[in-house]
Parts: structure tokens; sequence; C-alpha cells
């Protein structure tokens, strides 16, 4: 079972069938390229980043400059998935 396309659609009813049914995630997170938008802008955004994001561009790369600070408040998390 797959939730309605519009989110405001969805009903207590789908989210509990959507568990019971305990549907799987997709392999693919790619959804945010088929988001219908009245302009079109965000889907001529997506075609320019989103290569380069797969690429791993080093303009994209995550700033890692406060790690050590994620380190002292949350020590549970040490090593950081990243590290």
């Amino acid at each position: 079972m797959s939730l309605p396309w519009n989110i405001t659609d969805t009903s207590q009813a789908h989210l509990e069938q959507f568990i019971a049914d305990q549907t799987q995630e997709g392999p693919h997170l790619d959804f945010k390229r088929d988001i219908p938008t009245k302009t079109g802008k965000w889907r001529a955004k997506v075609k320019a980043y989103m290569p380069l994001l797969e690429a791993n561009d080093p303009k994209y790369a995550p700033d890692r400059s406060n790690d050590s600070l994620v380190r002292l408040l949350f020590p549970e998390m040490a090593p950081l998935p990243w590290d």
C-alpha cells in the first residue's frame, strides 16, 4: 500500500493500513526529483545540484567545523557516524 500523493489526503486509516501492511521503503531516495511544482523552478534546481551531490562534489560537502562540539554535546554518539 502507498499513501496518497497529496499528504493532505492522508487519513489516520491510511497510516494504520500502511503500518499494518509493513510497507517497506523503496530502494531509492530520489523522490524529490519528481516533486510537481507550479513553476518548475524546483525541478531545474534539482537537475543542477543532484549530479553534483551524487558525484561528491566538494562544494556540497558537509561543514565539519562543529564536529568537536557535537561530540561534546552528544558523547553517546561518539564516534560520529562519519568518523
